[in-house]
This record gives C-alpha cells, sequence and structure tokens, in this order.
C-alpha cells in the first residue's frame, strides 16, 4: 500500500475519534503483513510527525514529500517493495 497523507484522522468511519480508528486500522494492515509505505505531505512547518506515527503503526516506512522527486519517486517505491 502506498499512502500519500499528512497523517491527521479527519473523519471517522465508525464514531470513535478518527485518530484512534487511523491506529486500529493500520494495526490490522501491519497484523496481515501487508507492506506499507507512507509519503508524508505535510509541510515540514507544520509536521507534527502525524505520518510517522502513521508508518509506525503500519510497520512500514515514511518518506518525507521534500525527498522525493518526481524522478526518484517510482524507483523509492520500488525498492521498498522489493525489499
Amino acid at each position: 500500500m502506498i499512502l500519500l497523507t499528512d497523517g491527521a484522522g479527519n473523519v471517522s468511519m465508525t464514531g470513535m475519534p478518527a485518530q484512534e480508528e487511523s491506529a486500529r486500522i493500520a494495526e490490522l494492515f501491519e497484523q496481515a503483513h501487508l507492506k506499507s509505505i507512507v509519503i508524508n505531505m505535510e509541510h515540514a512547518a507544520f509536521d507534527r510527525g502525524l505520518a510517522q506515527k502513521l508508518a509506525d503503526a503500519l510497520g512500514g516506512v515514511c518518506y518525507n514529500v521534500p525527498d522525493l522527486r518526481a524522478d526518484t519517486l517510482l524507483l523509492t517505491v520500488k525498492r521498498e517493495i522489493d525489499a
């Protein structure tokens, strides 16, 4: 799974707090051994670490948008998938 996000849960599907719900869902993905790559879309000046926290819960890696140029994004994703 490739997830582009700022990590902030905005709307709950179940009525529980959105951040709690996203953490629980992330644990299910991790338990299913689904490989996950999180691309943090949050601007560095406003980054609260939520995308990294989500990546950790998913058991995946987190990259920041400024660290990925268009020409290297595909190579980075392929490398992570093959790892």
